[in-house]
């Protein structure tokens, strides 16, 4: 089983692809693949010179502070997670961005790809293979997603005009999200399902 973790917020994808919430009991070390999509990370080189004690990430008394490398890519991600998860349970979705921002009709193009999970955004913006944005955001409504997919276009030079933009996970067609995102940009594609998620085989390292 392939569970997301904000924070004590629990959701999980059943046999169908479809996401759940779930109860905080109802999880075990052992039942479930753990991937966490807090707010509260960092990615870096792996080759950078800072300090590896030293953090821009805020920790509170109950968090503890993970790093892990990406992979197939010389970065690495720093992230917090609750003190009570075990070492070995829990990765950062950052470690999966090129499972993520995978598609064809990117090889040779500037894509945006947004993997919605609930009211949470998994935002990658890649040009050609160099990766130029990684975030995750938590929106309350279809405008404020579209804001800041509209300011991420801007700040990273992007085309709205041509730059595909790729909607995953719990979206479809015909939601809102899709309605309003129709009027401010034109390349837009939409693979709204979780089930090609559970062949990624997310493994713990």
């Amino acid at each position: 089983m392939l569970t997301f973790v904000d924070s004590h917020h629990y959701i999980q994808i059943n046999s169908e692809g479809e996401l759940e919430s779930v109860d905080e009991a109802k999880i075990t070390d052992h039942s479930s693949r753990m991937i966490s999509i807090t707010e509260k990370f960092y990615i870096r080189p792996i080759s950078s010179n800072e300090g590896t004690n030293q953090t821009l990430i805020p920790l509170y008394p109950n968090e503890q502070l993970r790093r892990h490398p990406i992979s197939n890519l010389n970065y690495e991600v720093e992230f917090t997670t609750d003190r009570s998860y075990s070492q070995n349970k829990i990765q950062h979705i950052a470690e999966f961005a090129q499972q993520i921002a995978k598609a064809e009709a990117c090889r040779e193009a500037s894509c945006t790809f947004v993997l919605i999970i609930q009211n949470k955004a998994v935002v990658i913006s890649k040009r050609l293979e160099e990766y130029l944005y990684f975030a995750c955001l938590h929106f309350t409504n279809p405008t404020e997603l579209i804001y800041h997919l509209q300011s991420i276009y801007l700040s990273k030079n992007l085309d709205r005009e041509t730059d595909r933009l790729i909607f995953k996970g719990e979206i479809r067609e015909e939601s809102q999200i899709i309605h309003l995102a129709k009027i401010y940009f034109r390349n837009i594609s939409v693979q709204g399902n979780f089930s090609d998620f559970l062949s990624f085989g997310w493994p713990i390292n």
